[in-house]
């Protein structure tokens, strides 16, 4: 549902990458200041300490999954659309390279200076607009950075080791740490990963083929995980995940092999019908010089 809001923020930022130095249309500002006034409303029911229920502490005891999200609701929505603000408005305002690294930089370290619980799930669209940003916009220095990344990866996985806390147990992600150096350590690590993602640093040969259908698999596990998880007793539903990965290979492999079915099956039918219809050099040269 929260992703459903970074749709018209992805048409402002396609429109400007097709079109860097070009005016904004009023249509794309018009996105800016909705996103504005939803960013200035929120922001003040939060600073105001408005609820939007009323008995906060039942609520609480009830352990529903999505009691935390409604208590949070004004910091959560004032967050966001903070973010989703910034990001119309930079494209408004212009093409800016550096935009992502901006991004990713308040993104996390808002998580780590201004927590709050989330409840049974993230709900968080900060991945999805880095990505759309990321990909739009490619990063300023991305290439030195992935490079780097891929020179020096021990030193980096060294860096997560020493930031890492293996003491600490459970979902940090939905659970915010009790200390902002704690969040901070947290953070920094998700941090570094998704920069070598977006920048590219993660990216392998793939001698045989094994990425292309192992993205549509992850994709179909990023969506139905939970309700497998939720619908099945344990462990049906990470057996019914991991166990649609032949068909997802199965599946690959009848594509391919219709793919190149097809172009002999057109060739043959063009040899069936003769050469009469086929131009020749000739023929092409003089419809070429006739007036």
């Amino acid at each position: 549902i929260v992703s459903a809001f970074v749709v018209p923020i992805k048409e402002v930022l396609k429109w400007r990458a097709e079109n860097p130095c070009a005016a904004t249309p009023w249509r794309l500002r018009m996105i800016a200041a909705v996103y504005g006034l939803l960013t200035t409303a929120s922001l003040v029911l939060f600073v105001g300490g408005f609820s939007f229920v009323t008995d906060g502490e039942s609520l609480r005891q009830s352990g529903a999954g999505g009691a935390t999200v409604i208590l949070e609701a004004p910091m959560f929505l004032s967050r966001t659309f903070g973010l989703f603000f910034l990001v119309s408005l930079t494209a408004c305002w212009g093409y800016c390279s550096s935009a992502g690294w901006i991004l990713i930089l308040l993104s996390y370290a808002t998580h780590a200076m201004i927590p709050y619980n989330k409840g049974g799930h993230p709900l968080s669209p900060d991945l999805f607009l880095i990505g759309m940003v990321t990909y739009e916009w490619p990063l300023k220095y991305k290439a030195q950075v992935a490079s780097n990344l891929r020179s020096y990866w021990p030193v980096a996985l060294a860096v997560i080791l020493l930031c890492s806390m293996p003491q600490v147990s459970g979902r940090c992600d939905l659970h915010p740490l009790h200390t902002t150096w704690e969040r901070s350590r947290f953070r920094f690590v998700e941090a570094v990963l998704v920069t070598g993602l977006v920048t590219g640093a993660f990216r392998a040969d793939d001698p045989h083929g094994i990425t292309p259908w192992l993205n549509l698999w992850s994709l179909y596990a990023y969506c139905f995980h939970v309700a497998w998880a939720r619908t099945l007793p344990r462990p049906y539903g990470a057996v019914v995940t991991y166990g649609s990965i032949p068909l997802f290979y199965v599946c690959h492999k009848m594509r391919r092999r219709r793919h190149l079915a097809e172009p002999e099956t057109e060739l043959g039918s063009r040899q069936g019908q003769g050469t009469d219809d086929i131009p020749t050099p000739e023929s092409n040269d003089e419809a070429a010089v006739t007036p």
